[in-house]
């Protein structure tokens, strides 16, 4: 009996020190669709991904995927690599990012210093896309 109320404590307290502050408001993976984009015979719309990674310093990767038409499979797919290389937290709220027309705006933050910055990409045929300044 002892010995499964000392099993049972342990258990209860490795369960509380592995989770961390603020690790519950993190959503692992979210998307937003839209705009337009056209290439020779074939236009379609963009679909923007990003996934949360890490653990005491949280950064996101970001995906920029060119949805046909007519389909949900994309016609391409890239990381965007100025935040996804890089110790860049995406914010989750709802503004954080937009999509219009062809403009990405991604409002993020340093995942060590906090300085905050806004990603702003402009979006083009499949798999092209520019930073601006």
């Amino acid at each position: 009996m002892i010995r499964h109320a000392l099993v049972l404590s342990l258990s209860c307290l490795l369960a509380a020190g592995s989770t961390h502050a603020g690790e519950t408001d993190v959503e692992p993976q979210r998307s937003i669709s839209g705009g337009h984009w056209h290439a020779q015979q074939a236009e379609g719309t963009y679909r923007i991904v990003t996934e949360t990674v890490g653990y005491e310093h949280l950064s996101c990767r970001v995906w920029i995927e060119w949805l046909p038409a007519a389909g949900a499979t994309p016609v391409a797919r890239v990381p965007v690599a100025e935040i996804s290389d890089g110790f860049w937290s995406c914010g989750s709220a709802a503004d954080d990012l937009s999509l219009s027309d062809d403009m990405l705006s991604i409002k993020a933050s340093h995942a060590y210093s906090h300085e905050p910055r806004v990603f702003t990409l402009s979006l083009g045929a499949p798999g092209n896309y520019q930073l601006q300044p």
